[in-house]
């Protein structure tokens, strides 16, 4: 640095280095899920990182469109977050990661959380008498809502 001022002559700072450091890079993504609404066996979603340098640390957002806004999740900062399905809908959950001493951050892919109503019976089976070597009506049931294949078991008593 040179100044104009009259007996003013250059200066000259010591140096600094930079060091370009990689970003951190998530190696496993949340998975999307479908769920009954109160239903039990929710997986968690989890995230795996590596890269970057430093220690990691994550928060848990959620929104209701794949392309935000994203909410924090008050106190969801672990590598996985349980989501609720206790509301009929569609959520998606994305987990930011960051790391202490350059700050790199990266943001996982959103999952996406469908709940829908728990499944119920529209048509359920029915006592029925009869005759020796008489002909029963066959049983049936029918449903509404619910996800995934049904399988069905009968059983006798």
């Amino acid at each position: 640095m040179n100044l104009s001022g009259a007996g003013c002559g250059s200066l000259t700072s010591s140096e600094a280095v930079v060091v370009v450091v990689d970003d951190p890079v998530v190696d496993v993504q949340p998975l999307d899920a479908s769920y009954c609404q109160n239903g039990a066996g929710v997986t968690d979603l989890f995230i795996e990182v590596s890269g970057g340098t430093g220690t990691f640390s994550f928060e848990w957002q959620s929104s209701s469109s794949a392309s935000g806004p994203w909410a924090d999740i008050l106190g969801e900062t672990s590598i996985s977050y349980s989501p609720p399905v206790d509301v009929v809908g569609t959520m998606y959950y994305q987990c930011v990661v960051t790391q202490s001493g350059a700050n790199c951050s990266v943001v996982s892919d959103p999952a996406e959380i469908i709940t829908t109503e728990a499944p119920e019976f529209t048509t359920e089976p029915f006592d029925q008498e009869v005759c020796l070597d008489g002909a029963l009506l066959p049983f049936e049931v029918s449903y509404t809502n619910g996800t995934g294949t049904p399988q069905y078991q009968w059983y006798a008593s």
